[in-house]
């Protein structure tokens, strides 16, 4: 596997591989996880099998904000008991990739697409069409990116989202993602934005 391959499968940085590259205790570990194929790694951590944090009996949790990006409830107290139904729900409002991934790691993803289509009707349609791709992409990236067409590139770079970005970084570097961006006059928020999805790959 590459090292993006890696940070995307195992959620290992870059720069801690190379930390393991120099480290005679875990240059092995280095050496099979970059010598073993993704097909293997999906096959053998059979990632949509993974069993969530939460069994599907658990209606109510302790919320704990810290595992999230966005205080999507910041009428309700760090710690205070919440409807795992409604903390789903919050986060459809506002959706983004990093938040939705958590989501199934915590509740699975048979738990949130099935609040999903309960929320079907309450959302607009690009919500629901967004939430959708981005359970997709949370639980297998490859078949994802089989199935979807990246957009054209000024719409990527005025609309970002971390999928698109990321296949965008198979044909370009990070320097000239952003030299592509400040070129087409992208507005300060949106290159922000760009930034921060880089900076996840490094």
């Amino acid at each position: 596997m590459t090292n993006k391959e890696i940070k995307t499968l195992l959620n290992i940085p870059t720069s801690t591989m190379s930390d393991w590259d120099k480290s005679e205790k875990r240059s092995k570990l280095a050496r099979l996880l970059k010598n073993i194929s993704v097909e293997d790694v999906n096959q053998l951590l059979n990632i949509k099998d993974l069993e969530p944090k939460y069994s599907q009996k658990t209606q109510k949790i302790r919320l704990n904000k810290k595992l999230f990006t966005k205080d999507i409830l910041w009428a309700q107290e760090d710690g205070s008991e919440v409807s795992i139904k409604n903390l789903i729900s919050a986060f459809f409002n506002i959706p983004n990739q990093e938040d939705t991934a958590t989501l199934i790691q915590l509740f699975g993803e048979v738990r949130v697409r099935n609040i999903l289509k309960k929320n079907k009707f309450i959302l607009s349609v690009s919500d629901y069409e967004e939430i959708n791709e981005q359970i997709i992409y949370a639980v297998s990236p490859d078949k994802y990116n089989s199935e979807y067409s990246i957009p054209e590139l000024l719409e990527v770079l005025e609309n970002p989202k971390q999928r698109h970005v990321e296949r965008l970084m198979l044909v370009y570097s990070q320097e000239e993602i952003l030299d592509i961006a400040k070129s087409k006059h992208i507005s300060l928020s949106n290159l922000l934005q760009i930034k921060k999805f880089l900076t996840k790959q490094e």
